[in-house]
């Protein structure tokens, strides 16, 4: 993070002046050239969004607004350039920072064969919380320079190691759920724990991170509970852990159908249930602020308990490709009333982009539609229908505005906190991203003079990568810039 100038120490409110990209909402996204976005520096919220006609009523509100805030020398003004925008911070929701040292490795296997030969034996080695540090150092600082401002980090069953995760990401201002991981069977003699460790250590890990939070006003990193899946906590451990969601008020993180052998194990292992979605009801851990990842294989009857009981989404279509998955239907999803965000999900994930996330659920809507124009054609019932037109109005490809919004406000509402993140309403915190589509060595070409902001945004979704992410604010301070 940034050290305080001594120079600046009396300023006190930050204008952003250019265009500014808002996800009003699922439906709408507002892309406004001109317009000024204001921050307290103290409180680190919105205090004014306005939006202008051109260059010379952008100026008189900037003079309005510099003598509100008590004059020049208390007002610092960012004048975004002609290739600049605004954009809100974007949350991940769904990512294991433990894997960051493999990412990229293993993709030929399926997800239970690549848990077992990559992903438990690089975590069981974060018992010694060295090496588990300067791993973490490197994930968070990427995820960081990718504009993640938000993350909803697993990490592994080690709390020593838990705790340097959580001092990393608070000494680097990024704002976080973070999670100890729980397992307590079926897994590796050098990777598990008994259930009474499992509650204990969790317990000692929540303490440390809500005693230790140094950040004046709400605080950035929240513990969250992390049952690893249902395949890998027992009853008993599921149960406790509801318990400590109910006694600190905590969120909650699991994966959900990710995979359809995972599925089949799953619902064995608890014939008492309904569905693998009922198994976390059974056990308590449904509720508001709960995310479940993946969500790719459930039954309607499993979407209408998640709605039921408030649950988030995190769809991770980069790992669901790699790992052989499935497709997650967002359009579905949505269809069910659920908040749906993004994960970029490293190490089942290859990339710790969220733009990346965007592209790949850009596809995975395609496929859907691919999927119903060829049932179209295979059904004999359909023959000579015309292909092209096969798809409703409920399976369509995503726009760039709910790309965006997936990436931003819809990451926001799945971990229940729309009312504080995820655009620039007034009141919510600054988390944001000066985006450039023009530095010296942009991924992001040929883009010409008159270029529209909505051709703009395509580009920087389908084109971009960390280096069109020129600066990132968390509350509004500044935690990353990029010299070029």
């Amino acid at each position: 993070m940034d050290k305080p100038d001594p120079l600046a120490a009396e300023v006190t409110h930050r204008l952003f002046v250019g265009c500014v990209v808002h996800p009003a909402s699922r439906t709408q996204l507002d892309v406004d050239p001109y317009a000024i976005v204001a921050v307290d520096l103290h409180s680190g919220c919105i205090t004014a969004r306005e939006v202008l006609t051109d260059e010379a009523e952008a100026a008189a509100v900037v003079a309005g607004l510099t003598i509100r805030y008590g004059g020049p020398a208390r007002v610092s003004v960012t004048q975004l350039g002609p290739h600049q925008f605004l954009l809100p911070g974007f949350i991940d929701t769904h990512v294991h920072a433990s894997q960051f040292g493999y990412m990229g490795s293993g993709y030929d296997l399926p997800l239970l064969d690549w848990l077992s030969t990559h992903t438990f034996p690089e975590e069981a080695r974060f018992a010694d919380p060295a090496y588990a540090a300067g791993v973490y150092e490197a994930a968070v600082a990427t995820y960081i320079r990718y504009g993640t401002t938000t993350a909803v980090y697993f990490a592994t069953i080690h709390t020593d190691s838990c705790c340097a995760l959580v001092d990393i990401v608070r000494r680097r201002g990024q704002r976080a759920w973070v999670g100890k991981v729980n397992m307590d069977r079926n897994s590796p003699d050098t990777y598990v724990e008994t259930t009474e460790e499992s509650l204990r250590e969790t317990e000692r890990f929540v303490e440390y991170v809500l005693g230790n939070d140094q950040v004046s006003g709400p605080p950035l990193i929240t513990p969250v509970i992390t049952p690893r899946f249902v395949g890998s906590c027992s009853a008993p451990l599921m149960e406790g852990l509801a318990g400590l969601a109910d006694r600190y008020d905590l969120p909650i993180q699991s994966h959900l159908s990710e995979n359809r052998a995972e599925v089949t194990w799953t619902e064995s292992l608890h014939p008492e249930c309904a569905s693998y979605t009922d198994i976390y009801a059974t056990y308590g851990l449904l509720r508001p602020r709960s995310i479940m990842a993946h969500c790719v294989h459930p039954r309607d009857t499993e979407l209408r308990q998640l709605q039921k009981h408030g649950v988030g989404v995190a769809h991770c279509p980069n790992s669901n490709f790699s790992l052989i998955s499935g497709v997650a239907d967002v359009r579905r999803l949505w269809r069910h009333g659920l908040a749906v965000g993004l994960g970029t999900d490293v190490a089942g994930g290859c990339s710790p982009s969220v733009i990346d996330a965007m592209r790949h659920a850009s596809l995975a809507a395609k496929v859907h539609i691919i999927k119903q124009r060829q049932e179209a054609v295979d059904d004999e019932a359909c023959a000579g229908c015309n292909t092209e037109n096969a798809a409703n109005d409920e399976v369509t490809p995503l726009t760039a505005g709910e790309l965006l919004y997936l990436a931003t406000l819809g990451g926001a509402e799945a971990m229940g906190l729309a009312a504080e993140l995820g655009n620039f309403d007034v009141g919510k915190s600054f988390d944001a991203l000066v985006c450039d589509l023009q530095p010296r060595d942009s991924p992001v070409v040929h883009l010409r003079p008159d270029e529209a902001w909505a051709t703009k945004l395509e580009k920087f979704i389908f084109l971009g990568d960390d280096r069109n992410i020129r600066q990132v604010f968390v509350r509004g301070q500044k935690i990353h810039a990029r010299d070029i």
